[in-house]
């Protein structure tokens, strides 16, 4: 598209063009149409309903990032009306393109103050961003502006979710299908909030509502089965319908094309099995790994670079491979979290005995904890705090350093920081430095955590992969989780039968870390006592060692 500059019938011209495209994309002449608008822009390039045409039209023509480019175009031009600000807005947060979208947004705001669809949009993206408190009030503006826009509503209500106002984000759900019972997505903000309130049944129903509504859609079927197996129901129905995850993400298309296996025999035969998730997922489901060995086939482990020298010790495993890396041939493909369903595994029979991963003997040599003092050791604990940034729901579940202030300056026990990428003395919320013991910049990869934390008497950790990395090795582990935790540790539950090692202490309400540090320091308080009283009668007994 080119500028070029006014003459007099240039205008009028414009006109004609524009008049002619819209025709033509209205016959279905889609090309010839875009070719017509094209034309009238060249001749009046300051003409926003133009721009917003060619937009719309390359947009349903699927030629989704052009259309993202002649708006943007038209965004540069001052004084450029709002609406064409708000209909970029939209696209790009169709497209992923948040920030964008968020700016685009404001500066139509900025121009037109009662714009329900902007205020929306905004909310939107922030709240994709993770912005959930900032969402608020875009969110709550675009209701008031337009109290009938069921998507607005039920948008309103996902942010009060997130918010951790269950009750009100119920009601906002509960409006949005009121006013479109059609809408999956408030659906499964009803059954995320009904969850959130301990009221299952309600939620599985209204989760079985959103499956009627929407029974392809791979966020319903996901939901659904993220409730079923919250609440202990590992079924052959919860294992299938968790299966809609793979649509959510782009993990095993690129060999989607060899045959899956399902738990045929596979005798003689060669299997790669991938990682797919995250590095907590790798690691909880590479305990059947050595099950699918067993079955009498060659096994090729494709797992994240960080993993790969630790799951090199797994049993059973032929090759482990780096993600990314060539692959060689095999027979047959299974991602790792579709193992529980090819295997049949119902909540009697998770395969949880533990230690599956076992320390390298040299490194946990090299890694352990020298003595304190003559006195005795202290209880050597592992702390980590915070997890992936990058996850949807770090927010909530990591802790802010603050938080951890009530587990300083304890007697007998000696806190091991085992967080590699954040720093807790220089953490953003002001926290008072805790005494720490840092060795992580030596760290190279979970095979050396691994054996800095054999060395230890104890893990304290949010739910991350230091978590599943301590109960897979068989080390005792105190997981701190938010109040709606993950489903794969079920409900009301403080412990788990994924990990005999660990104890769950979970959050009282939501965002509530003071009660659940609080709980910690008395249980470890209790742990030192004991810890000192073992040795004091140790001593109290005389020694038949000797002759």
């Amino acid at each position: 598209m080119t500028e070029r500059g006014f003459r007099p019938g240039r205008p009028t011209k414009a006109a004609a063009h524009f008049a002619r495209g819209r025709a033509m994309v209205s016959s279905g002449q889609l090309a010839e149409g875009v070719r017509a608008i094209d034309a009238a822009i060249s001749l009046d390039p300051l003409q926003a309903s133009h721009l917003r045409e060619l937009g719309h039209t390359l947009w349903n023509a699927g030629q989704r990032e052009v259309a993202v480019g002649v708006l943007m175009h038209g965004s540069k031009i001052p004084g450029i009306e709002a609406s064409l600000l708000v209909d970029l807005a939209g696209m790009l947060i169709e497209l992923g393109h948040l920030d964008a979208a968020a700016g685009a947004a404001m500066v139509a705001i900025e121009r037109q103050p009662g714009s329900a669809t902007a205020q929306a949009h905004l909310g939107r993206a922030l709240f994709g961003l993770g912005q959930h408190q900032a969402a608020l009030a875009p969110s709550i503006a675009s209701v008031t502006l337009n109290p009938r826009n069921a998507n607005a509503v039920s948008n309103l209500g996902a942010v009060l979710l997130h918010l951790g106002f269950y009750e009100q984000g119920l009601d906002f759900s509960r409006q949005a299908t009121a006013l479109n019972p059609a809408l999956y997505q408030a659906y499964v903000n009803q059954a995320v909030a009904l969850d959130a309130l301990r009221r299952p049944t309600e939620a599985e129903a209204v989760s079985r509502a959103a499956l009627a509504v929407a029974p392809h859609n791979p966020q319903v079927r996901h939901n659904l089965a993220a409730h079923l197996l919250g609440t202990g129901t590992l079924s052959a129905e919860a294992w299938t319908l968790y299966e809609a995850r793979l649509q959510m993400t782009a993990a095993a298309r690129a060999i989607a094309d060899f045959p899956r296996w399902q738990g045929e025999d596979i005798t003689g035969q060669t299997i790669l099995l991938h990682a797919e998730q995250g590095l907590g997922d790798t690691l909880q489901f590479a305990r059947y790994v050595t099950l699918v060995a067993e079955r009498g086939a060659r096994v090729i482990l494709v797992v994240q670079p960080e993993l790969v020298r630790l799951l090199r010790t797994l049993p059973g495993v032929s090759v482990v491979l780096a993600a990314g890396a060539p692959l060689p041939e095999f027979d047959w493909f299974c991602p790792l979290l579709s193992l529980p369903r090819a295997f049949g595994t119902t909540l009697g029979t998770i395969p949880g005995q533990t230690p599956y991963i076992l320390p390298d003997p040299a490194l946990v040599h090299r890694w352990r904890t020298p003595a304190e003092n003559d006195t005795g050791t202290p209880l050597a604990v592992g702390v980590a705090w915070a997890g992936n940034r990058l996850f949807i729901h770090d927010a909530t579940r990591s802790i802010p350093a603050a938080a951890l202030a009530p587990l300083a300056n304890m007697p007998g026990l000696r806190l091991h920081s085992l967080q590699k990428c954040h720093s807790l003395q220089n953490s953003d919320d002001g926290a008072p430095p805790v005494e720490l013991l840092d060795r992580m910049a030596g760290v190279t990869d979970f095979a050396d955590t691994a054996a800095l934390i054999a060395g230890l008497d104890l893990v304290i950790t949010i739910d991350s992969a230091v978590a599943h990395l301590a109960g897979a090795i068989g080390k005792e582990v105190w997981m701190l989780s938010r109040y709606t935790g993950c489903w794969r540790w079920l409900r009301n539950r403080a412990d788990t039968p994924w990990y005999p090692t660990m104890q769950i202490y979970r959050q009282p309400c939501h965002g509530d870390w003071d009660s659940v540090l609080r709980a910690v320091r008395t249980d470890l308080e209790a742990r030192v006592a004991a810890r000192a009283l073992c040795r004091g009668r140790v001593h109290e007994f005389p020694d038949h060692t000797t002759p």
